[in-house]
C-alpha cells in the first residue's frame, strides 16, 4: 500500500515538474507605445518596463535619470524610443543578459596599463537595506567573479579593462554594471525583489557554471523562505524540523527537536544563532524549536566540509543568521495561532545609517489544560532583538541577543523550567579592498531547573554557559584564491547538576555534591584555511584548526579502577589549569567542473568535540541535559570522515541534482551501564562506557526553487554501528538513531496570487530498540530475559502534513499584507510508534486496561505509545 503511495507521489511531482519553455525575442526589438510629455527619463524607462519587462543597467556618469523629455510614439521598438530618448546623447544600447545596458559611445580606442585592480563593496536589498549572503558578483567577458560572504561584502581582483559587472541573487532583479576598471574602485549596489508574484527566475549560464564550480561537499543552505514552506507541526513554521528533511539528517519522530546528522549522536550538532552557540534549541519538550522563523535571514548546514572557522563538534554546523533590521523604513509582521501568536517589528534609527529589530512568540496552550482539575501552567517564550550601526564605510557595529523561557507547572507546586540565552557583540572592519576582518564576542548559557517545591525554593538545577572571542580576516588575493586566519579564546562554566532548598534568603542548603564539583574549560586556538584553484575547472579547499582545551581549577576529580569503582579522588583548590588535550584538525576539500552542466567533488575533515551531553534516556521529549567536558577520565571525542559527490544542473525544468557518499569513523564514543544513575550522582563517571563507531551512506537530493512549483525530494541510505566496552558483550550493535532507509518529500504550488498548496511526506525505517527474547516465572511473577542490545525496530515511520495559504488581500498595492494558514498535520492517522513497554495496567478505579487472566501468573503484555493523530491548526498572519 504504501509503495502504491509513494510510487502516486513521485509519478504526480514528475508530470508537475514539466514546464513550458518561453519564446525567444530581442529585448531592443521589443514593441511599445508611449505618449508622454515633461517627465524625467526615469519615469519613461520604467513604462517601457511596466510595458515590456525589459530592465536596464546604466551608470549615472553617463545618464542623468532626471533629464526632462517628453516621447509620443505607437507600436515602436525599444531601441527607436532609446535613439529618441537620448537623441544627441552619443550612448549605445547593448542586451546583456536579460537587461539592456547604456553606456557612452566611445570616440577612440582607449589603452589601459598592463596591472590589475580591486572592486569591492556590499550587495543589499533595496527595500529594507538588508545585507544579501551569497550574492554573485561577476564580470560577464572573463566568467570571473566570487559570491558576497555572511555580511553582503565581496571583493572582486580584475586585470585593468572595460566590463559588465553582473550581481545576482535568487529571487532578484539582476543588476548590471558598466564598469571601467583603471583603479581600485568601491561599488556597493541594491536589489530589487522580482515584481512578480512568481519567482520564476532564470539562472544564466555564467551564473550557473559558478554554481557548479563552487559546490561544497556536505553544504545545504536554506533560504527562509523556502523553509516556510513546509508545513509545521501545530501550524508553526519550525526551521530545524525543516532541515530535519535534508538528506543526511535525520529526525527523532513526531513533535522532536533532537536530529541526527551521518551516524553522529544529537550533541555533535553545533547549532549558532548569529555565532553564539545554543545548547538546547527546543521548547514544549521538544515539539517546538527556538528559532522564529521571520528572525531568520539565512540558513545554512554543514554536514561534511566543515568551514575551518567552525569546530567542537563531530558532526554538523547549523549556521543562522539573523535580519539586521530595516535600513529606510518602519515594518512589522505578525501572527495569531491556535497555539503561538508572534509579533516583528524592525525599522531604522537613523536611516541608512543604523537599525533594530525585534522579534517575540509565545504560545498560548493554557486554553487546552482549562477543563484540568489541577492548576497546570505551560508556556514557552522567544525573544529575538538585533541593533546595528555602520559607523562608516570601513566600519559596522552589531549587537544581537536571543533569550527563551519554558515552563511546565502542576499545581504551581512541582514542574521543570529552562533558558536558553545568546548575545553577539560583532564589529565588522575593512582595511582595504581585499582584506576584511571580523571579530565577535558572544555569550550563551542554558539552564534546567527539576522544581520540586516552588513554595519552598527547592529544585534541581543543571547549567552550561559559555564566554568567547573570535576575530577573523578575510584576505581575498584575486578570484583564485581566498584565504581565512583566525584566533579564537573561549572560556566554559558546567554545572552537572544540585539539589538547593532554600526556605529563606538567609537559609540555603545545597548537598549531593562537592564543593568544587561544577567545572570549569577553556579552549583556544587558531585557524587557516585557503581556497584556490590550481587548474582550470578545478576549486579546493584546504586548512586546519589547532585547539588546546584546558582544565581549571577549583575542581574534584575521581579516579576510577577497572570495575567502575572510585580508586582515589584529588581537589585542585587554584584557578590554574590542572589537564590540557590538543588537537589538529586537517581539513581538505576539492571541485572538479566536468561541464557547463556538473561537477563531482570529494573532501575529508577531522574534528573534535571537548564538551558531549550526558543523558541515557531515549525518549523524545526532554529538556534535561547534563553537560560535561573532556578531562582526566572522559576523553575528547574524535572524528575521521571521508565523502564524495555528484552534482549537476538540469536547466528544463530547472532541477538541481546531487549525490554523496560519505563514510565516518569516530573515537572515544560514549554509552552507558545498565541503569545508570544520572541525577544527584558526584560519580556520574563512573555510569560511562566509552568506544567507537562508524557510519556510511548515501544521499540523493533532488531540488527544485524556480516556477510555480518549487520542493525537493531526498533519500538517505545509511548504517551506524557503535562497538562500547562492557555493552553488549563487546560487539557491535546499531544505536537507536539508526535507520537504514529514510525518504523525504516537500512540494509547494502557487496556484495563483491568493492561493499556496504545500504538503510534505516522510519516511523512514523504524529506531533500534531492545525487545526481551524471552520470559521466565520466577515466585509468580514474569520477568522478560533480553539478549543482544538494539535487537528489533519500531514499525517503519511515515506521516505525511498539508497546508493552504489563502492571501487575502493580492492585489493590494498597500504595503499591509494579510492571511490565512490552515495545516493538517499527520494527514492521514499513522499511528508512529516511540516506545514498546511490558507491563500490565491498571486505571484509578482498579479496571485492567489490558484483559488478562487475575488468577494466573501476572504476566508481561507488551504495550505501545504512540505521539498524536491528525492535529489541524489554524493561524492569522500579517505584514504591514
Amino acid at each position: 500500500m504504501y509503495r502504491a503511495f509513494f510510487i502516486s507521489i513521485l509519478i504526480i511531482f514528475s508530470a508537475l515538474l514539466l514546464s513550458e519553455s518561453a519564446n525567444a525575442q530581442g529585448l531592443l526589438e521589443k514593441k511599445v507605445s508611449l505618449d508622454m510629455e515633461n517627465v524625467t527619463v526615469e519615469i519613461v524607462l520604467n513604462e517601457i518596463t511596466n510595458q515590456t519587462g525589459v530592465h536596464f543597467s546604466f551608470s549615472n556618469n553617463h545618464v542623468n535619470a532626471g533629464d526632462i523629455v517628453s516621447v509620443k510614439v505607437r507600436n515602436k521598438s525599444v531601441k527607436t524610443v532609446l535613439e529618441k530618448v537620448f537623441d544627441g546623447k552619443k550612448l549605445h544600447f547593448t542586451e546583456v543578459e536579460s537587461q539592456i545596458v547604456i553606456k557612452k559611445k566611445k570616440d577612440y580606442e582607449v589603452t589601459y596599463k598592463n596591472g590589475k585592480f580591486t572592486v569591492s563593496g556590499f550587495i543589499k536589498d533595496k527595500t529594507a537595506g538588508e545585507t544579501l549572503i551569497g550574492a554573485s558578483v561577476y564580470a560577464k567577458e572573463t566568467n570571473t567573479g566570487t559570491t558576497t560572504n555572511e555580511y553582503g561584502f565581496y571583493s572582486l581582483t580584475l586585470n585593468a579593462g572595460e566590463y559588465y559587472l553582473v550581481i545576482s541573487f535568487l529571487g532578484y532583479e539582476d543588476l548590471i554594471i558598466p564598469l571601467i576598471l583603471d583603479k581600485n574602485q568601491t561599488i556597493s549596489r541594491n536589489l530589487s525583489i522580482k515584481s512578480e508574484y512568481i519567482q520564476v527566475v532564470e539562472v544564466n549560464a555564467e551564473n550557473e557554471n559558478k554554481l557548479i564550480e563552487k559546490s561544497i561537499i556536505g553544504e545545504v543552505e536554506m533560504k527562509p523562505s523556502e523553509l516556510k514552506t513546509i508545513p509545521g507541526f501545530m501550524g508553526e513554521k519550525d526551521i530545524i524540523k525543516s532541515l530535519q528533511m535534508i538528506p543526511g539528517i535525520k529526525s527523532y519522530g513526531d513533535g522532536s527537536s533532537f536530529f541526527y546528522v551521518r551516524g553522529g549522536d544529537r550533541d555533535q550538532n553545533l547549532i549558532l544563532i548569529d555565532d553564539a552557540p545554543v545548547f538546547n534549541p527546543s521548547h514544549l519538550l521538544g515539539f517546538y524549536t527556538s528559532f522564529i522563523p521571520e528572525a531568520t535571514k539565512d540558513v545554512k548546514v554543514y554536514k561534511g566540509d566543515l568551514p575551518v572557522k567552525y569546530g567542537g563538534r563531530l558532526s554538523s554546523v547549523l549556521e543562522i543568521r539573523t535580519k539586521d533590521g530595516n535600513m529606510n523604513t518602519i515594518s512589522g509582521s505578525g501572527s495569531l495561532g491556535a497555539f503561538t501568536s508572534r509579533i516583528t517589528i524592525e525599522g531604522p534609527i537613523k536611516k541608512e545609517k543604523s537599525s533594530f529589530f525585534t522579534s517575540y512568540r509565545r504560545s498560548n496552550l493554557n486554553w487546552l489544560l482549562n477543563n484540568s482539575s489541577n492548576n497546570t501552567n505551560i508556556y514557552f517564550s522567544d525573544f529575538n532583538y538585533k541593533i546595528n550601526f555602520t559607523l562608516n564605510s570601513n566600519n559596522r557595529l552589531f549587537f544581537s541577543g536571543y533569550n527563551g523561557n519554558d515552563e511546565m507547572m502542576m499545581d504551581d507546586n512541582f514542574g521543570i523550567k529552562w533558558k536558553n540565552n545568546a548575545f553577539t557583540l560583532r564589529w565588522n572592519h575593512i582595511f582595504n579592498d581585499r582584506l576584511f576582518s571580523n571579530t565577535t564576542l558572544t555569550t550563551s548559557s542554558y539552564n534546567y531547573f527539576l522544581i520540586i517545591s516552588e513554595a519552598d525554593t527547592s529544585y534541581w538545577n543543571s547549567s552550561i554557559s559559555n564566554v568567547s572571542v573570535k576575530s577573523d580576516l578575510t584576505f581575498f588575493h584575486n578570484p583564485g584564491i581566498k584565504q581565512t586566519f583566525g584566533v579564537f579564546l573561549g572560556g566554559y562554566y558546567f554545572n552537572p547538576g544540585e539539589y538547593i532548598e532554600r526556605s529563606n534568603p538567609m537559609n540555603e542548603l545545597r548537598f549531593g555534591f562537592s564543593e568544587y564539583y561544577t567545572k570549569n574549560s577553556a579552549e583556544l586556538g587558531v585557524y587557516h584555511g585557503i581556497e584556490f584553484e590550481p587548474a582550470k575547472n578545478l576549486n579546493m579547499n584546504a586548512g586546519y584548526r589547532l585547539t588546546n582545551w584546558l582544565n581549571i581549577g577549583p575542581a574534584t576529580e575521581y579516579k576510577y579502577n577497572n570495575i567502575y569503582e572510585v580508586s582515589g579522588v584529588k581537589e585542585y583548590t587554584s584557578t590554574s589549569s590542572y589537564h590540557s588535550y590538543g588537537g589538529f584538525e586537517p581539513r581538505i576539500s576539492a571541485n572538479y567542473k566536468l561541464n557547463g552542466k556538473s561537477s563531482v567533488k570529494a573532501g575529508y575533515s577531522r574534528t573534535l568535540q571537548y564538551l558531549q551531553v550526558l543523558s541515557n534516556s531515549i525518549s523524545p521529549f526532554t529538556s534535561l541535559e547534563i553537560w560535561l567536558p573532556a578531562g582526566p577520565y572522559i576523553q575528547p571525542q574524535k572524528a575521521n570522515q571521508y565523502s564524495a559527490g555528484y552534482f549537476r544542473k538540469i536547466k528544463n525544468p530547472a532541477l538541481d541534482v546531487s549525490a554523496e557518499l560519505f563514510y565516518k569513523r569516530m573515537k572515544n564514543q560514549i554509552d552507558y551501564t545498565d541503569h545508570a544513575n544520572m541525577l544527584l550522582n558526584p560519580y556520574i563517571e563512573a555510569e560511562l562506557r566509552f568506544g567507537t563507531a562508524f557510519s556510511y551512506g548515501l544521499e540523493i537530493f533532488v531540488r527544485k526553487e524556480t516556477g510555480k512549483l518549487t520542493g525537493w525530494f531526498g533519500y538517505t541510505y545509511s548504517k551506524t554501528r557503535k562497538t562500547i566496552k562492557n555493552i553488549n558483550n563487546d560487539k557491535p550493535f546499531a544505536p537507536f538513531y539508526d535507520r537504514p532507509h529514510d525518504i523525504t518529500l516537500n512540494l509547494a504550488y502557487t496556484l495563483n496570487k491568493r492561493w499556496t498548496f504545500s504538503a510534505s511526506w516522510v519516511y523512514s525505517t523504524g529506531s533500534a530498540i531492545s525487545l526481551p527474547i524471552g520470559f521466565f516465572n520466577y515466585q509468580g511473577i514474569t520477568l522478560p530475559i533480553y539478549g543482544e542490545k538494539n535487537n528489533a525496530r519500531l514499525p517503519d515511520y511515515h506521516r505525511l502534513d498539508l497546508a493552504v495559504v489563502l492571501n487575502l488581500n493580492p492585489k493590494s498595492e498597500k504595503r499591509f499584507k494579510h492571511n490565512i494558514s490552515l495545516s493538517l498535520y499527520n494527514a492521514y492517522w499513522r499511528k508512529n510508534l516511540f516506545s514498546i513497554n511490558y507491563n500490565k495496567l491498571l486505571l484509578n478505579d482498579g479496571s485492567i486496561v489490558i484483559p488478562s487472566d487475575m488468577y494466573k501468573a501476572s504476566d508481561l503484555v507488551p504495550t505501545s505509545k504512540y505521539m498524536t493523530g491528525i492535529l489541524p491548526a489554524i493561524s492569522y498572519n500579517l505584514n504591514f
